[in-house]
């Protein structure tokens, strides 16, 4: 047995990858072949010889004082058997290797690798060679090939080269200034090597799930990749490297990506010829945004690389402090690239030898991309999570090529991973279709009244009777007012109701002012008109009060009213929506709705927020009764709950803030005399746990629907039932686009994203108004050509087309390296039993910025609460600390409001110290490394947010601060609490 000084590098970061992550299988090596032509008997002891000659292949790694150090054994222990093909043929013995290779192989148990022969009684042998990679490498596998085919030539031929493995070459670390300087030149403002959207793939076991495709170069596609090569003068290695930091930007949405390059790490003709596992991966940063063109990233890549090889043994984790600004917490990449000039096959005399392809289910990495080139070939090898299964890479990987290539310097920002073929299916995935619509909303409000004279229409007044005074508001209107736009100012009322319709009679567009409205936004609103009249009650009542002259014939504006944004994105902006635009958004939910006289709405909102167009029209429109709800009302949940009752309303529409405060009071009793049929979601994201109560209240007796949308785009956009079964979804699902609408998810180029990726939302087609009154400059900012417009939020699309809302992109946050999307963190806490309401904010007031969330619930302490979390979020996105509210604050539209949020001095619970000796310095390591505020010393190292990601550093930590080598990784999993921990250790160094 030899000490761990003679491991590689390489070798001792595989192991502990090992000991973190047993189940780990992915790291197990496999090729299969089909011979034909050989003699099965020499083919077998060629087998044998190997195994035995090869001293790597007669290793293990036991551990020693919690160290892994190298173990040789002799070389007569290794079998290779001759088995019959199993019935089922090929298909089922490769799916059985497959199977056999997926079992994790432990790298203190022999034999790390092995030789199996299976023949068909004839002239087929199927030939399957397997190792654990920490015993060979893909060099190792090349000199392994060229073996076999010398062995079976001669079983008695000299091999001393076998010999050779890691432990006969003294370490030769590259810890010069010149070396760390190189790295730090590249990687200093790096803070973690691996991306957020490819950070949670590793499951709770450390296995990634995935997918291995073999995909070979088309010959049009091949000549027309390597003419380009050839003419630009750019080599094979930088330039699919550099498509490969193409993809990973496209499949992440970011500029600045990370890709891991597997070096040799062999100096000199003996490690050449050497076996075992050398490869050293060290990590490439590349901000895509520096560069023009892509003939520009190859050079800078190709100098980059090159200088790179001088360095190919350096320790990147011994010198982490001094390479990085703010050193990542896991030195691991997430992504991938090597270049094969040479195909791994083993070439035996007198054989046709085939390569075969293993289903595997594990993969290494969330991403990898081999290219192997020989023969005139270029074959793709992409190895990739199944959480990316969905955006097919190995298709984006060839948009790259076919866009890089395309000209001869492609700028950057026009290379769409997304090809014409793969963006056809995703707009496919919704349809855009048109409707015939009346040519105004007075106009469709006519029909109504003519059908249903003597309908209630607002409270008491009928059909008839708003029809009336509308038509007496906007024959006034018409002799007084000579501009286009009408101001409205008064509490809501059928009178509002009136005076708003009559606006629109009179061939006017009405700008809705709420009297609740800031002097200060009051007076910005008003200027940005030549002539703006207000119209107030006063002013309504008198013209009510004047003699009726009939119905008005007037031609209708093109716009019905001008709503001022809430200001949340910067200064309040006017928005002209059209009457069209209005009304498609009612003949596109048709679909999904049935709307009809005997429904009963409620004006929540205000007149002056989107939401309540929906509201008032959706009432008008359909010949059913708009029940006015007052001030006093709105504000008081438990009142409102009574309205909701006496009022018998049919249709309710809410923000899910709202909804959630009357979930909060409504009573069994109240929920028992509820008519509610319709519950519409909008105006904030929906966390669908938040609904669990309704369900437990009301079970199906009402629908629940979220609807997406914004007002530069007329209310709604999208449409997504609920079931009871959504409570526990903890994405903000938002459905699929209405009909004339279409939706596309895009990167910041405003390239088409690939399904499953984050980007911005853009929305297209007859929903899309007219853009901002009086701005042409922020219109064209947000008003794009093709009638697309950018919403400002963030989504994804999954498989089926429906669509996931992640909040606006300017509640993304950066912590720890990793960008987090607030929306998601809170879908999650509402997945949490006992939370009906929360928020979460980042907190940057402290020494470290740290994740926030306000709770609203039963009462839930931090551990509790965290539990919950750990299968919802990954560590890095569960908030350290957890502060308690008895309701939410709000705006005045029903919204959120972060100004009243405040951050107590006393967390949850209050943690009681330790007696056992050197409990607070664990504590503070535990503190440090997961990143929490309160933990207490019994509780679980897993449940507080700890991960087996973490274990590697604390473990280093532990060692350094007790000056105890014997500590092992594997103690930290068996006394995963402070308390057994700290005893556990004063055991040890009694033991001394």
């Amino acid at each position: 047995m030899s000490s761990n000084d003679t491991l590689t590098v390489a070798q001792r970061k595989l192991l502990t990858h090992h000991q973190i992550f047993p189940k780990d299988s992915s790291y197990n090596l496999a090729f299969a072949y089909r011979v034909r032509g050989a003699d099965l008997a020499r083919l077998r002891r060629t087998a044998v010889r190997l195994l035995e000659c090869v001293q790597a292949f007669n290793t293990t790694f036991p551990l020693h004082r919690g160290q892994p150090v190298l173990l040789r054994h002799g070389s007569g222990e290794h079998h290779v058997p001759v088995r019959p093909l199993p019935p089922g043929g090929e298909a089922e013995l490769l799916r059985r290797v497959a199977e056999q290779v997926d079992t994790p192989m432990p790298p203190d148990i022999f034999p790390l690798a092995g030789v199996d022969l299976y023949s068909d009684g004839g002239d087929l042998v199927y030939l399957v060679i397997r190792a654990a990679h920490v015993v060979a490498d893909a060099y190792t596998y090349y000199n392994v090939f060229r073996l076999a085919s010398r062995l079976y030539d001669d079983l008695d031929a000299d091999v001393p080269e076998t010999r050779l493995d890691p432990a006969s070459f003294p370490a030769q670390p590259c810890d010069d200034a010149d070396a760390i300087a190189f790295f730090r030149d590249n990687l200093h403002a790096v803070t973690s090597l691996t991306p957020e959207q490819l950070a949670g793939h590793r499951g709770p076991d450390g296995t990634i799930r995935g997918h291995r495709r073999h995909v070979l170069l088309e010959p049009d596609r091949m000549r027309r990749v390597t003419a380009w090569m050839d003419e630009a003068g750019i080599g094979r290695f930088p330039f699919f490297l550099a498509a490969q930091a193409l993809l990973q930007g496209a499949l992440t949405g970011r500029d600045d990506v990370v890709v891991g390059v597997p070096l040799a790490n062999r100096r000199g003709k003996r490690q050449r010829e050497a076996y075992g596992y050398f490869v050293n991966t060290l990590p490439v940063a590349i901000d895509l945004s520096a560069y023009p063109d892509f003939p520009s990233l190859c050079r800078a890549l190709a100098l980059h690389t090159s200088r790179m090889l001088r360095y190919q043994n350096f320790d990147l984790t011994a010198h982490a402090a001094e390479v990085f600004d703010n050193p990542p917490a896991r030195l691991t990449v997430a992504s991938t690239f090597t270049y094969y000039k040479e195909a791994l096959e083993v070439p035996l005399t007198g054989c046709t030898v085939e390569p075969l392809s293993l289903d595997r289910s594990q993969v290494m990495f969330p991403l990898t991309v081999n290219v192997e080139e020989h023969d005139e070939r270029i074959w793709l090898h992409v190895e990739h999570s199944h959480q990316l299964e969905a955006a097919r890479p190995v298709d984006l990987y060839t948009a790259v090529l076919d866009a890089v290539t395309a000209g001869p310097a492609v700028p950057l920002s026009e290379v769409c991973a997304v090809g014409p073929a793969e963006l056809a299916r995703i707009d496919g995935l919704s349809g855009v279709a048109e409707f015939a619509t009346p040519p105004s909303l007075a106009d469709a409000f006519a029909a109504v009244v003519r059908e249903h004279p003597d309908r209630p229409a607002v409270g008491e007044w009928t059909y008839r009777e708003l029809d009336d005074a509308s038509d007496r508001i906007g024959h006034e209107l018409v002799r007084t007012v000579k501009g286009e736009y009408v101001a409205v100012r008064m509490q809501p009322s059928p009178e509002l109701i009136a005076t708003l319709l009559g606006v629109l009679k009179a061939g006017k567009c009405y700008v809705p002012l709420d009297p609740n409205t800031p002097p200060q936004r009051f007076a910005h609103i008003t200027a940005q008109f030549a002539e703006l009249p207000v119209v107030t009650r006063e002013d309504t009542d008198r013209m009510l009060a004047l003699p009726d002259a009939g119905p008005l014939s007037v031609a209708p504006s093109r716009h019905a009213y001008v709503i001022f944004t809430s200001g949340s994105t910067g200064v309040p902006k006017g928005v002209q929506v059209t009457q069209r635009n209005v009304l498609r958004l009612f003949a596109a939910s048709a679909e999904h709705f049935t709307f009809g006289p005997d429904d009963v709405w409620c004006l929540f909102h205000s007149y002056a927020f989107d939401f309540s167009v929906w509201e008032m029209y959706g009432a008008l429109l359909h010949g059913g009764r708009l029940e006015i709800v007052g001030d006093r009302v709105r504000r008081n949940p438990a009142d409102f709950a009574e309205f909701l009752v006496k009022r018998g309303v049919t249709v309710l529409n809410q923000t899910p803030s709202a909804f959630r405060q009357l979930l909060g009071v409504l009573t069994p009793q109240q929920a028992a005399r509820l008519k509610v049929r319709e519950v519409v979601f909008g105006g904030e994201a929906l966390p669908f746990g938040s609904t669990r109560r309704w369900y437990e209240l009301m079970g199906d007796r009402a629908r629940l629907v979220n609807m997406y949308g914004i007002t530069e785009t007329t209310v709604h956009v999208t449409f997504q039932e609920l079931t009871p079964s959504s409570v526990e979804e903890t994405r903000s699902l938002i459905g699929r686009p209405l009909a004339d609408l279409r939706v596309r998810i895009v990167d910041r180029h405003l390239r088409p994203c690939p399904i499953g990726v984050t980007g911005e939302l853009l929305v297209a087609g007859d929903g899309v108004s007219d853009g901002y009154l009086g701005d042409p400059e922020k219109t064209a900012q947000r008003f794009l050509p093709g009638g697309w417009y950018r919403t400002g939020d963030l989504g994804t699309l999954l498989p089926d087309g429906t669509l996931v809302y992640l909040g606006r992109a300017d509640r993304q946050v950066q912590l720890k390296g990793y960008r987090i999307e607030l929306g998601e963190v809170e879908a999650a806490l509402h997945a949490v039993p006992g939370v009906s309401e929360c928020v979460v904010r980042l907190d940057e007031k402290g020494a470290e910025p740290r994740l926030v969330a306000w709770l609203v619930g039963d009462e839930l302490d931090d551990r509790t609460v965290r539990t919950a979390l750990k299968p919802l979020l990954p560590p890095y996105m569960i908030p350290s600390l957890f502060c308690r509210l008895d309701r939410l604050p709000l705006t005045l539209n029903g919204k959120v409001d972060d100004a009243a949020l405040t951050i107590p001095t006393q967390t949850m619970r209050a943690v009681p110290a330790s007696v056992v000796p050197h409990a607070d310095e664990i504590a503070e390591i535990w503190r440090q490394v997961i990143g929490i505020d309160t933990l207490s010393y019994d509780d679980n190292f897993f449940d507080i947010g700890g991960t087996s990601m973490h274990v590697a550093e604390i473990h280093r930590r532990l060692v350094d601060r007790f000056v105890m080598d014997d500590i092992s990784m594997v103690d930290l999993f068996e006394y995963s609490t402070i308390n057994a921990l700290a005893r556990y250790l004063a055991d040890l160094k009694e033991s001394r």
